[in-house]
């Protein structure tokens, strides 16, 4: 197999060359996203699965599918031991951002953005006194504002104030999505807050809906913080690919390169993998197997 036009690379959370096996989820979310645009109430989303079964891929398409709809989207990764606070602010800033440019009155943007810098100051007040910070955080692109102090607490911060994330994305007619990956590694009291702004973000039917993704325990841990917990988000259980699924994964891409998988590799690769689609793409360069010999190193 030529190792430059090989289609199949190993990678976390790096997007597959084909996404199989995923459409149900994929149309799942888009019910949730029209939804939330027509203000219907619906709740926020978590993905639960083991490592190696594509929760951070689908989490990065179900953020490509808020994008294609103009949603404002924000990304983080939870971490031990770090509080949720600055990333969480960065996140909601990129969002904010994505809908800037199309907001009638950049001056309740850049009030939302004062109000975030100030938010993610509150972790650490000796940064509340430098004037640079990141280039693209919200430390270094917000200016605060004149009026008097602005409450920084977790949840009213980020959800109650005005303007939110909410308020500027009801203002151009569209939504916020915020994507959390590794979700199981938040901190109890992180997860405490984030499910009562969930909880309020469902009760005034808000246009802002949180993706969450991590490890088949999450939902006991979201259920220890907030006994409601499972009232608030719908759990979407991400299992190995069928072996349908799992044909279509190897079979597509070596037929954009004009090649073939036998039978009998597909039999073996199944077997290697077990489902998994990371494994997919490291058994073909791990076992040897690959499509039909000669056929992705012939340029002609």
């Amino acid at each position: 197999m030529d190792p430059i036009r090989n289609p199949y690379a190993p990678g976390a959370g790096q997007r597959p060359p084909e996404l199989a096996g995923r459409d149900r989820e994929l149309d799942q979310f888009g019910v949730v996203l029209e939804r939330v645009e027509r203000r219907r109430p619906e709740r926020s989303l978590v993905l639960t699965g083991l490592r190696g079964v594509g929760k951070t891929v689908l989490l990065n398409a179900l953020r490509s599918a808020a994008l294609d709809r103009r949603w404002g989207t924000g990304k983080l990764e939870a971490r031990p031991e770090v509080s949720l606070r600055r990333p969480l602010s960065a996140a909601l800033h990129a969002a904010a951002r994505e809908l800037a440019p199309r907001h009638r009155a950049p001056e309740r943007v850049e009030e939302f953005l004062a109000v975030l810098k100030a938010f993610a100051l509150r972790s650490n007040p000796a940064d509340a006194t430098r004037r640079s910070g990141t280039a693209g955080s919200p430390a270094s692109t917000c200016r605060p504002r004149s009026a008097g102090p602005t409450p920084v607490t977790w949840k009213s911060t980020c959800w109650s104030c005005s303007p939110t994330p909410r308020a500027l994305a009801a203002d151009v007619g569209a939504g916020v999505a915020l994507f959390i990956d590794e979700m199981q590694d938040l901190s109890t009291v992180d997860v405490s807050a984030l499910c009562a702004a969930c909880h309020e973000l469902s009760q005034n039917g808000a246009p802002l809906v949180v993706v969450g993704a991590g490890l088949p325990h999450l939902p006991s841990v979201l259920s220890a913080s907030k006994s409601y917990s499972e009232r608030l988000f719908r759990y979407v259980r991400i299992d190995r690919l069928d072996r349908t699924a799992a044909d279509h994964a190897l079979i597509a891409p070596a037929k954009r390169e004009d090649a073939s998988w036998t039978d009998e590799a597909l039999d073996a690769m199944h077997e290697i993998s077990g489902g998994y689609p990371y494994l997919f793409r490291a058994g073909v360069r791990e076992s040897g197997l690959g499509p039909r010999a000669g056929h992705l190193t012939d340029h002609g």
